[in-house]
């Protein structure tokens, strides 16, 4: 646990991260089932006036969660994305990751714009096992200022996905 965080563990026990203290996990959205785990939350800031979601799909012994690149193809389709992922290797996983800013052409004002940070996180010491991840930060009212930032809001993505530990899953018999 950190100071802002609680530490959060699936319920099929696949894995555990930091969950932000501020952000509400939303049942509607979120499901499990046998090897696959969706977790949805968001989060709303009043004094800072941002908001921002995350969602993240937990796959065990799927075949597709082992090839990186039908796997990276599934995160851009979900977010519209043609372009490169930074990889990144750490002790027990390999994070892809992307951004994008999206402007939106219908709303008026200066708080029209989001961020998204997307990618998959692949497990180096297990097959078959990574987690998909998307996560958006936008500005809730455009009558109020919003100190929005870019490199903020993605270093706080980053300390998220740098902290999923995946969990060694006792076989049933």
């Amino acid at each position: 646990e950190e100071p802002g965080y609680y530490v959060l563990e699936s319920k099929l026990k696949g894995f555990r991260m930091l969950f932000p203290e501020e952000a509400k996990y939303v049942s509607k959205f979120s499901s499990f089932g046998k090897n696959e785990e969706t977790i949805m939350f968001d989060s709303f800031n009043k004094k800072t006036n941002i908001q921002y979601d995350g969602q993240l799909d937990y796959h065990r012994e799927k075949s597709f969660a082992n090839d990186k690149d039908t796997m990276l193809d599934i995160v851009s389709g979900r977010n519209s994305y043609k372009g490169k992922f930074e990889e990144r290797e750490l002790s027990d996983k390999i994070v892809y990751s992307a951004q994008k800013k999206s402007v939106f052409d219908d709303v008026e004002g200066k708080n029209n714009f989001s961020y998204r940070f997307f990618g998959y996180v692949k497990s180096t010491k297990e097959d078959y096992l990574g987690i998909e991840y998307s996560f958006r930060f936008a500005c809730y009212s455009d009558e109020e200022a919003c100190p929005l930032k870019k490199d903020e809001a993605r270093k706080k993505v980053q300390k998220i996905i740098d902290s999923i530990t995946f969990l060694k899953v006792k076989k049933e018999k």
